[in-house]
């Protein structure tokens, strides 16, 4: 599954700044984003393969329905 960079990225910088230290992405050392970059791929898979889950559909979730993943 082809992912944009920009939308990794994006994810990316969530997550790190969503972390309890307050930090800032910006002042990242590169070696941290690569891997909050995996753990965004790792999320977007988990999200479409949850999206795919039979009998379940990402709208029915109210979580889910606040994170818009475009393609």
């Amino acid at each position: 599954m082809y992912i944009p960079d920009q939308q990794v990225e994006q994810i990316a910088r969530a997550l790190y700044e969503a972390t309890d230290n307050h930090l800032v992405w910006d002042d990242a050392f590169e070696t941290t984003k690569a891997q909050f970059r995996l753990y965004a791929r790792e999320a977007i898979a988990l999200l479409d393969k949850y999206k795919g889950a039979e009998g379940r559909r990402a709208h029915d979730s109210p979580f889910l329905n606040r994170v818009r993943v475009s393609r």
